[in-house]
């Protein structure tokens, strides 16, 4: 009954998160037609034309949350999806950067430009290995506590 509470909760409070930043860009569409700020227009813009790369990000951070609730052997495709939904959070603030550059024309958003391959691998690579100890030190534990849950029973409990 836990993990399934937990799964449904996880569920619930992700896609309820989800649908109040879509209705946040639903009103933010709307109020383009009453405010006409080019800064607003473009920010509205920006986040329209993301849409996909977000909601894409937060499915597969679910996923991951998902995953990451489960037992052992159930748990192992979870470091891959939590990898990916790092270099799509990564890809998002690449894009973000870019935006900024755009706005402000700061040169500092564009030192990473020439890297950007080499720091999305990176970040994969980084992402996934921490998870994978993750879980090793996680599956470790549990072994050797018996499970990692103790329940005290009654009778267990000494009274003074």
């Amino acid at each position: 009954m836990g993990k399934a509470s937990s799964i449904l909760s996880v569920l619930l409070s992700k896609s309820l998160g989800l649908l109040v930043f879509l209705l946040f860009i639903a009103v933010a569409n709307l109020m383009v037609l009453f405010i006409v700020h080019p800064l607003f227009l473009s920010i509205v813009s920006f986040l329209n034309s993301n849409l996909l790369l977000i909601i894409a990000l937060s499915i597969v951070f679910l996923i991951h949350e998902l995953f990451d609730i489960l037992d052992f052997p159930m748990n192992l495709p979870g470091p891959l999806f939590g990898a990916g939904a790092t270099v799509i959070f990564m890809i998002f603030a690449f894009n973000l950067a870019d935006f900024v550059y755009l706005v402000s024309r700061e040169p500092l958003f564009k030192f990473y430009k020439p890297y950007e391959e080499a720091i999305l691998i990176l970040v994969f690579v980084i992402t996934l290995l921490a998870g994978y100890l993750g879980l090793m030190r996680r599956f470790m534990f549990n072994r050797k506590t018996g499970g990692g849950k103790k329940t005290i029973e009654y009778r267990d409990m000494d009274y003074y």
